[in-house]
């Protein structure tokens, strides 16, 4: 976009903060400051005006940058309080500070003590100029440039945190649904445990009316109600570490599909659904463990719903682990009519479903591709035969450790 000059203003009349590129002038010399300032004092570039701060040393440098996260555009006089204090603060903006949108251009009054090709091969600079060789029109249309690239920069910067935050929102989304499936499940493990609780209650309570109650009958009664609650307090845990947060490490693809099995197996059961899964031992990768055991979870609860749906012959879900090539294979098939052809490239798109509206909400397959892009892994589908059924394949491939 070319620059163009303001028009004419009234006296009172200044551009806001917010609507100025922030440029810093790092140099020793006063009248370098006030030469730029003037050369640029009408000057706009994306209907923005120019507010300069100044710093006559790196010293001065240093202090306004520690405190200032939006100067688009340094520039930086090499010689000043030593011969090396420019180059010095490059440094400490690149390295120290971690800032790489910042615009840095180098200009130097003593190009023989900072010659252009090792400082722009050593240092990351944006641009290098000779102060002699600097006229007005150069200066105006270097200064285009490297604001023009900073502008971009910052697009892109806003994009990627818009990025994140769309990630974390899918994968909180995801999350609740599936303390949904997984709050389902706690209330139908502890269905059949709580009325044994109450039967060894009911019992003890005819006892104790008959007059036939002994003390080594509620010795036995109490151990299998302790032994009830154990059970209890197991599947608590197992929900409880599904949820913590985990962290990275190395651990067995095996010990994350069982435990997705521990979870929901139940649930599944009693609706007419059964998980078989035929593991090759000693398959361990670098990950998150219970990432995996939401993958699989979300992928299970798709297949559960083909069947529910489609009512196949075949009700049942297969999980199949293997080694090819050094990574690790996870295949959860189902066989309840398989993905058509015209939607098998979409499913993995966010908010894509075939349920009806209210039932899903198709951010579950794109959440598993992100979570396991994050440790090199990918998921992939195909449609597969069994008995002359057929059915979907979900593939999850792993970096083997």
């Amino acid at each position: 976009m070319p620059f163009k000059f303001a028009p004419k203003k009234e006296k009172n009349q200044k551009f806001k903060s917010d609507e100025k590129w922030n440029v810093l002038i790092v140099d020793d010399d006063k009248e370098v400051h006030n030469l730029t300032e003037m050369v640029f004092r009408k000057f706009t570039f994306e209907d923005k005006g120019i507010h300069f701060k100044h710093a006559y040393s790196a010293t001065e440098a240093k202090n306004i940058l520690k405190t200032s996260d939006n100067i688009a555009l340094i520039l930086l006089d090499v010689v000043m309080e030593k011969i090396d204090s420019g180059l010095k603060l490059v440094q400490f903006i690149r390295e120290k500070l971690k800032n790489s949108t910042v615009r840095i251009i180098l200009r130097t009054g003593q190009p023989g003590v900072a010659p252009e090709e090792k400082i722009v091969r050593d240092y990351d600079i944006n641009d290098y100029k000779s102060k002699s060789e600097l006229s007005e029109m150069h200066l105006i249309t270097t200064i285009i440039s490297s604001l023009r690239s900073y502008s971009s920069l910052m697009r892109i910067k806003e994009e990627v945190a818009k990025n994140i935050i769309q990630e974390k929102k899918l994968t909180q989304q995801a999350r609740t649904s599936a303390m949904g499936e997984m709050m389902g499940a706690i209330i139908h493990q502890w269905k059949q445990p709580l009325g044994t609780i109450g039967s060894i209650a009911s019992n003890l309570k005819v006892q104790v009316a008959l007059e036939t109650i002994s003390m080594d009958m509620i010795d036995n009664e109490m151990q299998k109600i302790n032994n009830v609650i154990n059970h209890m307090v197991r599947t608590m845990n197992d929900f409880r570490d599904f949820f913590r947060p985990s962290k990275k490490e190395f651990y067995d693809v095996n010990d994350s599909i069982n435990s997705a099995i521990t979870l929901i197996g139940k649930t599944y059961e009693a609706q007419g659904i059964k998980i078989y899964s035929n593991e090759k031992v000693g398959l361990h990768t670098e990950g998150y463990a219970n990432e995996l055991v939401q993958v699989i979870l979300i992928i299970l609860s798709n297949a559960r719903d083909a069947i529910t749906d489609n009512k196949p012959e075949i009700k049942q879900i297969d999980i199949e682990t293997k080694l090819e090539d050094s990574k690790i294979i996870i295949q959860i098939s189902d066989y309840a009519g398989g993905i058509s052809n015209d939607i098998v490239e979409k499913i993995f798109q966010p908010y894509f479903t075939t349920k009806n509206e209210g039932d899903g909400e198709g951010i579950g397959l794109d959440m598993s591709k992100t979570i396991l892009k994050k440790v090199g892994g990918m998921l992939h589908v195909k449609n597969v035969e069994k008995s002359g059924k057929t059915g979907a394949c979900f593939i999850i491939t792993l970096n083997q450790i």
